[in-house]
């Protein structure tokens, strides 16, 4: 597709889809848009009925912040993703993970369900992140995600890191480990 068809229909230039969704509750298609340019540009999310002809950005976020790892549930008109914000480094970019969101598709309210303070952690670990959201439940009560952990010392100068497959319950922020992942980075 050409740069002009899909200005066209609402693709920002120097993005391209990476990811699409479809939330039949509401009858939304959802795209998670990547950078293509000789720039760097952080992911956006965007979305559109199924009848209309052009994508429309989820919300208005700060030019270098990341929306990604988007999911649907089936039974609501919920998306959820996960936000990053991105900065220049020495060699290249990084980010900070910012939060875990819901968007309610119908109303375009965004709440954030949890951030890099909030994140109930199990024993030992005091610091982590969701790296991915795998999955919602339908009725989107729960969120099945990867989730990097790190127990720190003031006394340690390097800090173990684990990454896990974990279940959130979204009524009580509960997360509960599902497996260790080795050997991965999610």
């Amino acid at each position: 597709m050409s740069s002009a068809e899909w200005k066209e229909i609402g693709i920002p230039e120097g993005y391209e889809p990476h990811r699409l969704l479809y939330n039949a509750q509401s009858e939304t298609i959802i795209i998670e848009l990547r950078s293509i340019s000789e720039e760097f540009s952080p992911n956006k999310i965007y979305i559109r009925t199924k009848n209309s002809s052009k994508y429309e950005s989820l919300n208005s976020i700060r030019p270098l912040d990341s929306c990604e790892s988007a999911v649907t549930s089936s039974g609501k008109p919920v998306l959820f993703y996960l936000s990053y914000r991105i900065k220049k480094l020495e060699n290249g970019w990084g980010g900070d993970w910012l939060g875990l969101y819901s968007f309610n598709i119908l109303n375009h309210s965004e709440t954030e369900i949890v951030s890099k303070g909030s994140l109930l952690l199990p024993s030992p670990y005091n610091r982590g992140w969701v790296s991915t959201i795998v999955s919602a439940s339908e009725d989107a009560s729960t969120l099945v995600l990867t989730v990097g952990m790190t127990e720190e010392s003031n006394s340690q100068r390097f800090c173990k890191g684990d990454h896990h497959l974990a279940s959130l319950n979204l009524e009580t922020n509960q997360l509960s480990l599902i497996s260790k992942l080795k050997g991965t980075f999610f």
